[in-house]
């Protein structure tokens, strides 16, 4: 009897929709019948750590944990950083953040220190930047470390298209790279710019807007994710689909003869998989393309 098989969740954005969650699980589950019955790992759980599916996809290197510490496998499943970091996340731009001590700073692709650990907690670069907390608030540094927009932010995400989503003051608005308020905190909630929108709650509903924080789709939906090849996943009175630019439903999801959903436009890069204790990572054909030989894993 084969043992059951563990989907390995990746971290999520700050304020990644419930509608991706809720869907990720569904597809995750329909992907590895043959390998019995798929259950999620919790996001809290202390054995993955891994950054948001978009800065993950990038890199040909995973987590490895070995039992405390956390080095680096390449796509090979061969070890090229040694595990001696108490926390890691997956490479982006080339560089890595890490724990030490309780404090995050940066790696590179030789396992070289390149930012000293003494940040509160990071994220993944993007744009060149990362966003970065330091006594309580959130900011933004470049690849010396050095801070180009002063912590100030309740909350930050990563850029993208040169702007990114801040909180202050429980509401969502947008920066540029100078740290200019383009788009005054408003929403409840927000995602980042894709395909030069951006989804946005307000008033319990999400819509999308363009650059300069105009609506282009009028907030309707009950859940809504980013665009990406001229569609987005959204939900309205039950309806669970794909959605064109102007808002419009053109490719509703339909449900296997199971119960769930296809994996659609949700995963192009590797998944991790645990069988039996063991973790490795399956293609979107579910072949295994690592050896199911390590102790812990993050996503690709």
């Amino acid at each position: 009897m084969k043992a059951p098989a563990t989907f390995l969740r990746t971290k999520p954005e700050n304020q990644e929709s419930t509608i991706r969650r809720n869907v990720k699980k569904q597809v995750r589950t329909f992907l590895l019948p043959a390998l019995g019955f798929l259950t999620l790992c919790s996001f809290s759980s202390p054995s993955v750590m891994a950054q948001d599916d978009s800065a993950i996809r990038t890199p040909r290197q995973a987590c490895v944990n070995n039992t405390i510490k956390w080095g680096y496998v390449d796509d090979a499943g061969k070890l090229v950083i040694a595990p001696r970091f108490d926390q890691t996340y997956s490479f982006s731009e080339q560089l890595a953040a890490v724990e030490v001590g309780g404090k995050w700073g940066y790696i590179d692709k030789s396992g070289n220190v390149v930012i000293p650990p003494q940040f509160d907690k990071t994220y993944a670069f993007s744009e060149q930047l990362a966003a970065v907390q330091i006594g309580g608030k959130w900011g933004y540094i470049d690849k010396t470390g050095k801070v180009v927009i002063a912590p100030q932010f309740d909350l930050a995400q990563r850029f993208s298209e040169d702007l990114a989503a801040i909180q202050i003051a429980h509401k969502w608005g947008f920066v540029d790279k100078a740290g200019t308020v383009v788009v005054a905190p408003q929403f409840d909630l927000a995602q980042r710019f894709s395909e030069q929108m951006a989804a946005v709650q307000l008033d319990h509903k999400w819509g999308y807007i363009d650059h300069s924080g105009r609506f282009v789709i009028t907030p309707r939906f009950d859940d809504a994710a980013s665009f990406s090849g001229n569609m987005a996943l959204a939900q309205a009175g039950g309806k669970l689909g794909y959605i064109d630019k102007t808002g419009q439903f053109v490719a509703p999801l339909q449900r296997n003869p199971d119960g769930h959903y296809p994996n659609a436009h949700f995963s192009d890069h590797l998944d991790p998989v645990e069988i039996g204790g063991r973790f490795g990572f399956i293609d979107k054909t579910e072949n295994v393309v690592m050896p199911l030989q390590l102790e812990g894993v993050c996503g690709f």
